[in-house]
């Protein structure tokens, strides 16, 4: 699914987007989506600083945006950001991740289930490593 970040005009493809309630579309042809709540990006070494970065920006851009989750491809690693009323934090994820804004917890074995070879990062590590 597309994603159209309407106060910037950049469009792109997350990895996983979720909507509560009705989906809004730019058009009738509902492949372009205005309003999510969380997205999830999976982030390599190429990729990581621009998702971290001014992707981030973009997406907060987006009123209904309040949960941002980025997942390392190549190691145990997930930051979790979630909006509190217009100030971003960021949670701790240490083995499971507990959703803010959908009633889901996920275990690093479930998102990193199809994986191979994929090295486990302690909870210290990611801190050290920084937003």
């Amino acid at each position: 699914m597309r994603l159209r970040i309407s106060g910037t005009g950049l469009y792109t493809y997350p990895d996983v987007i979720v909507v509560c309630g009705p989906p809004l579309f730019t058009d009738g042809h509902r492949d372009t989506l205005v309003n999510p709540i969380l997205i999830v990006e999976v982030f390599s070494a190429s990729t990581e600083a621009y998702d971290r970065g001014e992707k981030f920006r973009h997406y907060r851009s987006i009123e209904s945006f309040a949960e941002y989750v980025l997942v390392a491809q190549d190691k145990h690693s997930v930051d979790h950001f979630v909006k509190q009323d217009t100030i971003w934090t960021i949670r701790e994820v240490d083995r499971h991740i507990e959703l803010a804004t959908v009633p889901c917890v996920l275990t690093f074995s479930e998102i990193y289930e199809r994986t191979h070879g994929v090295a486990e990062v302690s909870a210290h590590e990611a801190r050290e490593r920084g937003p």
